[in-house]
């Protein structure tokens, strides 16, 4: 480790890219293994930056804790009425981390299950009976594959679609389908303060997790987190993945190109050697990925969001499989002939 890191830098760095405690985690182990070097954290400015890195941390886990205890009441509140939850990201990809709750936490993301139900058919009604019966405001989103309530104060997103056809990709429908036909095999089952809750098979979790980096890579970028996630997964999933499955799937659906880039990531970056089923790349990693990661360009107003379809063409032809043009055109057509679908409504 170099002696002139500016560790403010890295410091606010990690909380941009999500990771600020995983962060400190990491420097912790090079403090502990270098114990004669000290890297300028004698000095008064970066020791008090130390303390609230520190503070983070401690906060972090509070904040897991309560965390933890609303996934654990949703899922009650659910099981009354009687539906089961499959919790998708989140709290389950915590639990591969040396330090679950230095995982930045966010919303809560569920599937509702009934026996004899389809997933859509049994969320309409759970979200009924939250709206009518519980007094919740239950919204759909705009984009229309989950509708989403607060509850005790942390966004709740209920699933009833894994991928998002509602943009008319017949690859997405694919994937769709077989999301769908996943979705309830091979749950794994744990218990959070007393309560029940599955968690996706890894096989499901390798497509959707790809999937779900794959929108935030188009709509914006991706952080270090996702990539984190994506690395603690195969540390932990690698054996009990059904890859010939997963490749064939993303091959068909045109996700195969984006996926071999995050792993030629993980493999240069993260040191982890992915050492089969179609993984092995000694290619170089595309440049254009990784200051992709690390840029700090905004997309929040509609100027921003129009101007970045051109200089997103090679995501959307990674992607998507098309121009620019194309893409922004279909955007386009769905806000402007849509556009009672693409407003939130009540349920």
């Amino acid at each position: 480790m170099p002696d002139d890191v500016n560790w403010e830098e890295v410091f606010d760095l990690s909380i941009r890219q999500e990771v600020v405690n995983v962060a400190y985690d990491g420097l912790q182990k090079i403090l502990e293994s270098n114990s004669g070097k000290i890297y300028s954290f004698d000095s008064p400015k970066l020791e008090a930056l130390r303390y609230k890195w520190i503070g983070y941390g401690m906060l972090a886990e509070q904040k897991y804790e309560s965390y933890s205890r609303v996934v654990a009441d949703l899922a009650h509140l659910y099981s009354k009425h009687g539906y089961q939850i499959l919790l998708l990201k989140g709290y389950g990809l915590s639990l591969y981390y040396p330090i679950p709750s230095h995982r930045t936490t966010g919303d809560i993301d569920v599937s509702v299950m009934k026996q004899g139900k389809k997933v859509e058919n049994a969320q309409i009604e759970a979200d009924k009976i939250f709206q009518n019966n519980l007094g919740m405001k239950v919204t759909k989103s705009k984009s229309g594959h989950h509708s989403h309530f607060t509850f005790h104060g942390i966004l709740v997103e209920n699933h009833y679609e894994y991928s998002n056809t509602y943009f008319g990709s017949l690859k997405a429908r694919k994937l769709e389908t077989i999301l769908q036909s996943m979705a309830k095999a091979d749950r794994r089952k744990i218990k959070l303060y007393g309560q029940t809750i599955y968690l996706p098979s890894p096989t499901f979790n390798a497509l959707f997790l790809i999937w779900h980096m794959s929108t935030h890579f188009c709509a914006a970028r991706i952080s270090l987190r996702q990539l984190c996630d994506w690395k603690q997964f195969l540390s932990f999933e690698y054996e009990n993945v059904d890859w010939s499955l997963v490749n064939n799937v993303l091959k068909e659906c045109g996700l195969k190109q984006f996926a071999d880039m995050v792993n030629k990531i993980i493999r240069r970056y993260f040191g982890f050697n992915l050492d089969g089923d179609g993984f092995i790349d000694e290619s170089e990693v595309d440049a254009r990925f990784i200051d992709d990661i690390f840029s700090t360009n905004e997309y929040k107003s509609s100027l921003s969001r129009i101007i970045r379809f051109p200089s997103f063409d090679w995501k959307f032809k990674m992607v998507y499989h098309s121009h620019w043009f194309l893409v922004m055109n279909r955007s386009l057509f769905l806000h402007l002939f849509h556009e009672k679908d693409m407003f939130e409504k009540q349920i």
